[in-house]
């Protein structure tokens, strides 16, 4: 199937080609114009071509920091928050919302990432059953609440760099060069 449409599509540029050349009579031009709009147009792709291939790879390395950074802190926050699993209402809340943020991640469209933000939010909502009675609580908590802000934020972050993409009109730009080089 894949090969009839890489061979239609041939066809219909040959069509195309032979229909612009020879049906319309498409005016000659010498050689001297067409060297210089080819130049033009092959130097003006090349540059945009680059700065965009820059920009997405930028923006992969930082979804690649972030992830990682996204995981660190979550497996840091739960690791704190086992310090208060001997209150069990706090350690079953704690876990199921927990629990329910990864699978949204999972289900949820990479492009829809605000979607998933509210899961990753509501974990805060167990953090009302804890309990603290000594220093050493209190430090827990602190080291829970600064991972949770953490893993929250890159979550947002992932989000927005999720939805950061070409624009219609450079494609349209990159499409408009390459139908010039290529006529």
């Amino acid at each position: 199937m894949r090969n009839l449409k890489i061979i239609i599509s041939v066809g219909i540029v040959f069509f195309i080609f032979w229909f612009i050349k020879f049906y319309i009579k498409f005016p000659g031009i010498s050689m001297d114009i067409i060297g210089i709009i080819l130049t033009i147009s092959s130097i003006l792709f090349g540059f945009l071509a680059g700065f965009f291939i820059s920009e997405l790879w930028s923006r992969y390395t930082e979804i690649r920091s972030t992830q990682s950074e996204r995981c660190s802190s979550g497996l840091n926050m739960i690791a704190a928050a086992e310090h208060f699993f001997d209150n069990k209402k706090f350690e079953k809340e704690f876990k199921k919302l927990v629990e329910k943020a990864p699978i949204a991640d999972e289900i949820i469209k990479w492009e829809e990432g605000h979607l998933e933000i509210n899961y990753y939010i509501n974990i805060k909502n167990s953090f009302k059953h804890i309990k603290i009675e000594n220093e050493k609580d209190s430090e827990y908590l602190e080291n829970l609440l600064n991972n949770y802000n953490s893993f929250v934020n890159t979550t947002i972050k992932l989000d927005i760099l999720g939805k950061e993409k070409l624009f219609i009109s450079e494609w349209f730009l990159m499409f408009a060069l390459s139908f010039i080089i290529i006529l």
